[in-house]
């Protein structure tokens, strides 16, 4: 490799942050849904999607991946922490995992919505 382009690679790991999580709704769930989106510090920590049915009750699913234990410099909690440390917040990527999770859920059950968590995670 060039001394270039091993630069560039190395700019390209510092700007992305890889992992993330998606849902998919299809067919007649895709009918069903009024709003969907995810982690507010775009991490993708997790992707969530809520559902209208019948007599107007909710249900949102929700899709995390918690980062493993630290593995490494460009592992998934390397990377979130070296996020949170660059916005003065500086935090455990798994213990801030859970209490930012927690929040969301807590906001999505007073909004009414049934809760369906399926959770990739190493405890």
């Amino acid at each position: 490799m060039l001394a270039g382009q091993i630069i560039l690679l190395i700019l390209l790991l510092k700007i992305h942050q890889f992992r993330g999580t998606a849902l998919f709704s299809v067919n007649q769930a895709a009918h069903r849904v009024v709003s969907k989106g995810s982690d507010a510090s775009k991490l993708g920590r997790w992707s969530w999607t809520r559902y209208k049915g019948k007599a107007n009750h909710t249900l949102r699913i929700i899709s995390p991946y918690r980062p493993n234990p630290p593995t490494g410099p460009f592992s998934v909690y390397a990377q979130q922490n070296s996020y949170f440390n660059s916005i003065d917040s500086p935090r455990c990527p798994r213990a801030a995992f859970i209490e930012d999770l927690k929040n969301e859920l807590m906001e999505f059950i007073e909004e009414g919505d049934n809760i369906i968590l399926m959770l990739d995670a190493v405890i």
